[in-house]
């Protein structure tokens, strides 16, 4: 498996993550809970944001290893 086959299957589940926290945001606007269920909703959600976030980070870096002017903040070196 190539870091391109990696870096795609890592973007594939970072949109399976981010299907589920729409689905968690939509159950959290539509459902009527208690304070406690909700305040427990957003914490799942912000886990889930945080995974995501690192799981698109992991993507992107694997996407452009080979590449001497990328560095994992983003910038390129010059």
């Amino acid at each position: 498996m190539t870091l391109i086959e990696l870096s795609k299957q890592y973007r594939q589940n970072a949109g399976i993550i981010k299907e589920r926290v729409d689905m968690l945001k939509k159950q959290l606007e539509t459902e009527n809970l208690c304070q406690m269920d909700k305040l427990r909703l957003r914490v799942r959600i912000d886990k889930l944001l945080s995974i995501m976030r690192e799981t698109n980070e992991t993507a992107l870096y694997l996407e452009r290893y080979y590449d001497r002017r990328y560095r994992k903040n983003g910038r390129l070196a010059i």
